[in-house]
């Protein structure tokens, strides 16, 4: 019994650290990667003049699947399932950046 609580407190220390360094690591490749599709797919829109899905095309579908694109005139939002958001607008004559 006691060797039983032993192994549950140790894979209980094993899970959270383990969710600790995907939440320390994770949270903050998720921004720079939805700030990235962000970017791309604005130029993609707004620059190469492609239509949305030739532009979701230039991602690994199964990364793809978990972000949304929101384009509207001069922007495009893409969000990671949605909790991460990142927005690219266009400015004529100076392409797509990134928002702050």
């Amino acid at each position: 019994m006691r060797l039983r609580r032993i192994l549950l407190f140790v894979a209980i220390v094993v899970i959270a650290g383990l969710g600790f360094l995907i939440v320390r690591d994770g949270v903050p490749s998720l921004r720079i990667a939805t700030a990235y599709a962000a970017k791309q797919t604005c130029s993609c829109l707004f620059v190469a003049g492609r239509d949305l899905a030739s532009c979701q095309g230039d991602y690994n579908p199964f990364t793809a699947r978990w972000f949304a694109w929101d384009p509207t005139e001069q922007a495009v939002t893409v969000s990671f399932a949605g909790l991460i958001s990142s927005q690219a607008t266009y400015a004529d004559g100076n392409g797509c950046r990134a928002a702050p």
